[in-house]
């Protein structure tokens, strides 16, 4: 009976049906991918659906077995994935021809960036160093080299409990090569043997490249500078470790990765210069490839991505003229993301943008009611409460994730929102005019001042909260199994809530009688 219910509570948001299904077959699929070959998951998957059809008439049998469907699916994705992973190299030194991939970051000796390299018949992707000296300080995105280096595969630094092994797999890394001098030549560039994405994605930052460069026209250096690069283009290189740690510390971190906030303002503003009434689907399509175009450019992180798909189902939904359903659109973002690329979902971007959002879809609404509606007309008061409950929302999902991973929990991440969400809009905004007006250098000079002017002050801001007494609280150890009884725990809050509140309505309109 318990089951039944859940059930049908899950069909109402049938794109959580699916999302929870595909998140169990990963999960499954990475637990037992030595145990369980690959097909094996192909012939339950089909056995599924056979039942699924033969059990039609009994929904609960059809629908549980439809759920295994999925399950046996994204486990076979999953186990696909893991065997494709899994190369061998040569011990010995390899000759090979490689494509700069990020924007190449100067260490002390060395030369640091992501390069792509055709070896074996398949295109890999490599963390590489090279020895810093005037040749390799002038490398930049898309650049191409001849090297020789022995490729190693993914593996920890000794006497590190940072777990890089594990980080370079779940990014798609397949391993590390340290290249040193007079090891390397630059090459004519080349594309013709990379996938026509990965060609498209070069491109991209290369255009990237060049309007980062269009802010060093105007003279814009310093961490004012590379807090701007972060925000407006996705390029976090020149953010320091003394800045990213306070914006960790005050719980303002959020802004530095380009989420929902960035690409909401750029839809709003394409969408108010763009609309025509007449032909929506043509002004909707228009706005959703500028939307994607920017996802290119900025890299196609995992928070960016999980926007632009929730953006691109709201401007189908608008133009079929149906009612937006958050959970699902959410759910959808999950599922493709996850098919995509199975190892996303142990990724740390991916579960706080995720769950960060989640928490808001459900919590925000339920806290809000909770403030007398005579708040309501004021309207500073009104932003303020807004504001605030969407941050407490988000932050209740969060909270153990960051603990987790990162042993923190900030103190003060309301009072650093108050400060942090208007200047990043206002910054935004102004990325948003400075793209359309690079063409004007007068006009585009102006813009940058401005926009290093705002990212000065939200430095200023960020840094003076985190200076705050008791800013966090440091040192946090918890286990992923407290984290799972966290959520339960918020899980069942929410419910007796939910049904508290139900009570109460009733009684009073039984009292109305």
């Amino acid at each position: 009976m318990i089951l039944r219910k859940a059930i049908n509570k899950l069909q109402l948001y049938p794109c959580l049906f699916i999302a929870i299904a595909v998140i169990t077959g990963i999960v499954t699929g990475n637990c037992l991918s030595d145990a369980i070959p690959y097909y094996i998951w192909i012939i339950m998957m089909a056995l599924s659906v056979v039942l699924a059809l033969v059990f039609k008439e009994r929904s609960l049998v059809s629908d549980l077995m439809l759920f295994l469907g999925f399950v046996s699916a994204s486990a076979y994705i999953m186990t696909n994935k893991i065997r494709q992973s899994e190369v061998k190299f040569p011990e010995s030194y390899v000759v090979y021809n490689g494509v700069i991939a990020s924007t190449p970051e100067m260490k002390k000796n060395t030369v640091r960036f992501d390069m792509i390299v055709n070896i074996q018949g398949q295109t890999r992707k490599f963390k590489a160093s090279i020895m810093r000296d005037a040749n390799s300080e002038s490398l930049k995105v898309g650049d191409c080299i001849n090297a020789r280096s022995i490729l190693k595969k993914p593996e920890n630094y000794k006497g590190s409990t940072f777990d890089y092994r594990r980080y370079l797999v779940l990014h798609d890394y397949s391993g590390t090569t340290k290249v040193w001098k007079g090891n390397w030549n630059k090459t004519q560039t080349y594309y013709n043997h990379l996938p026509r994405l990965t060609r498209i994605k070069l491109l991209a930052l290369k255009l990237r490249s060049k309007l980062l460069l269009r802010f060093n026209e105007n003279n814009a250096y310093g961490q004012d500078y590379a807090v701007l690069a972060a925000m407006v283009l996705g390029d976090k290189s020149y953010i320091s470790k003394e800045v990213s740690e306070e914006y960790s510390i005050s719980g303002a971190s959020h802004v530095l990765a380009l989420s929902g906030l960035h690409l909401g303002i750029i839809y709003a503003v394409l969408s108010f210069l763009f609309s025509a009434r007449r032909f929506p689907a043509v002004s909707q399509i228009f706005i959703l490839s500028a939307i994607w175009v920017y996802v290119f450019i900025v890299g196609m992180s995992v928070s960016v991505m999980r926007s632009a798909v929730m953006i691109s189902i709201y401007a189908i939904i608008s133009i079929l003229r149906r009612n937006s359903i958050s959970l699902n659109s959410l759910s959808i973002a999950a599922i493709v993301l996850l098919l995509i690329n199975p190892y996303s979902l142990y990724d740390v971007g991916f579960q706080m943008s995720f769950i960060a959002v989640l928490s808001i879809v459900v919590l925000y609404r339920p806290l809000y009611s909770l403030v007398p509606v005579s708040f309501h007309k004021i309207i500073s008061v009104r932003w303020l409460l807004q504001l605030s409950f969407v941050s407490i929302a988000a932050q209740i999902g969060v909270a153990p994730i960051i603990a987790l991973y990162f042993g923190r929990f900030s103190c003060y991440f309301l009072l650093a929102n108050i400060f942090v969400i208007p200047l990043s809009t206002a910054i935004l905004y102004g990325a948003v005019l400075l793209l359309m007006t690079c063409w004007i250098p007068s006009v585009s000079s102006a813009i940058v001042n401005g926009l290093l002017y705002l990212s000065g002050v939200l430095n200023s801001c960020v840094s003076f909260v985190s200076s705050l007494p008791f800013s966090s609280i440091e040192g946090i150890h918890i286990t992923g199994i407290s984290v799972i009884l966290y959520y339960i725990m918020v899980i069942c809050i929410f419910l007796i809530c939910h049904y508290i509140r139900i009570i109460i309505r009733f009684r009073s309109n039984i009292n109305r009688y």
